[in-house]
C-alpha cells in the first residue's frame, strides 16, 4: 500500500487542516521522515496510524525507553 496523499484537520499541533501530497516524494519507496524536536514528526506517525487502525500510535509509545539506556540499563 503507498498512500498518495494525508489530510490532517485539527490533530495535534495541525489547528487547521493541512494537506501533504505524498507523490512529491516519488517512486523509491524508501523516505526519511526528519526534523527539528517539536516539528511534527511523531504527529505525522500518529495521524497516519490513527487513519489506518483509528486510534494514535501514542497510547502505546513507552516514554521511558532513553533513560536506561543514558544509565546503561538494558530497556526491558
Amino acid at each position: 500500500m503507498r498512500p498518495t496523499s494525508l489530510t490532517i484537520s485539527a490533530f495535534g499541533p495541525f489547528a487547521g487542516s493541512q494537506t501533504l501530497d505524498l507523490t512529491l516524494l516519488g517512486n523509491e519507496g524508501i523516505y526519511l521522515i526528519t526534523g527539528d524536536t517539536g516539528a511534527g514528526k511523531t504527529t505525522l506517525f500518529d495521524a497516519i496510524t490513527y487513519a489506518l487502525f483509528d486510534a494514535p500510535s501514542g497510547d502505546v509509545r513507552e516514554t521511558n525507553c532513553i533513560g536506561p539506556l543514558l544509565q546503561g540499563r538494558p530497556i526491558r
